[in-house]
């Protein structure tokens, strides 16, 4: 059973996998299967997924990415996490997730400032004491850009489910200004492109 804490730091990472990683350093930290998607790629994923969401505000897409991996099959056994998002073959976005991850792993996920998975979301937002901006995620209650921090809370059941790290970002408002017709202008766009396993 799991009992070392696995810290978040906002702005570098979780435990071990840092921001800043090259795709193989990453992958071999995490070990299991991943599947590589391409900018296009996942842009098309989202568009498949639906439409109840702000594509335009959406962190990886914002901060902008070359390449992403996922777990399609199981997670990893001893980490709970989803994504992985590269520019320049160096790691800017991860995504930590509850979902498909043994709860007692989840539970040892933890932020320095003690936000856990499953708090509730006015606690989180209590404890986080810094602005945020909310934005509209595909029947999620709540999807909460922490930009000056680099962190990302999704919330489902009002409970804090998904966490995405990514660098500080306090110029992330303008980032979407700048980059919000390119963004929408991609996922209308966007069609299917091969995986690159």
């Amino acid at each position: 059973m799991p009992s070392a804490p696995l810290v978040i730091t906002p702005g570098v990472g979780i435990g071990a996998l840092k921001l800043g990683m090259s795709e193989k350093a990453a992958a071999d930290l995490l070990g299991g299967n991943l599947t590589w998607k391409s900018y296009i790629g996942e842009m098309f994923a989202f568009k498949n997924y639906g439409n109840n969401f702000a594509i335009d505000s959406i962190p990886q897409f914002v901060i902008g990415f070359d390449s992403a991996a996922s777990f399609s099959g199981s997670l990893p056994a001893k980490w709970p996490v989803y994504s992985l998002y590269f520019k320049e073959h160096r790691l800017n976005y991860i995504t930590v997730t509850t979902y498909g991850v043994d709860k007692a792993l989840a539970k040892t996920v933890v932020l320095k400032n003690g936000i856990r998975f499953f708090d509730d979301m006015n606690k989180c937002i209590a404890k986080m004491k810094s602005p945020y901006l909310p934005i509209r995620y595909q029947g999620y209650d709540g999807d909460h850009i922490y930009y000056k921090e680099g962190l990302e809370f999704t919330y489902d059941g009002k409970k804090l489910t998904t966490i995405g790290v990514f660098s500080f970002a306090p110029q992330f408002l303008n980032w979407i200004t700048r980059s919000s017709a390119a963004i929408l202008q991609a996922y209308e766009e966007a069609e299917e492109t091969p995986s690159e396993d």
